[in-house]
């Protein structure tokens, strides 16, 4: 009389066991690691609208001066004060992480030592010297958040006298 085998021996099922756990973790760590890129870049695409929402209304602004002399208030590399096209004192700094319009908080997470630059320049796109030879205005924002970081930059050419 022949034994028929009805059923799976101990070894083979710690095997499978064991093939199974480490399929399921080489997967969970490829799910993981995916989140993990999508919540990097969903802060970093958040980050980079806020940064360049700033920069495109500091570059209007300072394109609706009236004209160079009589609206540049404050001119150096982390500072810019202007009076606007409706006669209102704009003043651009940066206080700590903070980028400031007139005091207020206008973006957080600049980079604490050069977040905020502004340079100056002439007609022919060398440094100005003076009020009166500002041509241009180049600003640049940097901003971090956790690990990812975001600079962008914008010339805002002001309006001739």
């Amino acid at each position: 009389m022949k034994h028929q085998r009805q059923g799976f021996t101990l070894i083979e099922i710690i095997i499978v066991i064991i093939l199974t756990g480490l399929i399921t973790l080489v997967f969970s760590q490829v799910v993981v690691g995916g989140m993990k890129a999508w919540l990097f870049l969903k802060g970093q695409k958040q980050l980079s609208m806020e940064t360049d929402t700033a920069l495109r209304r500091i570059t209007r602004e300072i394109r609706s001066a009236p004209n160079h002399d009589a609206a540049i208030i404050t001119y150096n590399a982390t500072q810019c004060a202007f009076v606007d096209g409706s006669g209102n004192t704009v003043n651009y700094s940066q206080s700590g992480t903070d980028l400031l319009r007139n005091n207020e908080v206008m973006l957080k997470n600049l980079s604490s030592t050069d977040g905020l630059r502004f340079a100056y320049l002439n007609a022919t796109g060398e440094a100005a010297t003076s009020k009166n030879q500002i041509y241009s205005v180049v600003i640049t924002l940097k901003t971090e958040q956790g690990t990812g970081r975001s600079t962008l930059r914008s010339t805002a050419g002001l309006r001739n006298p």
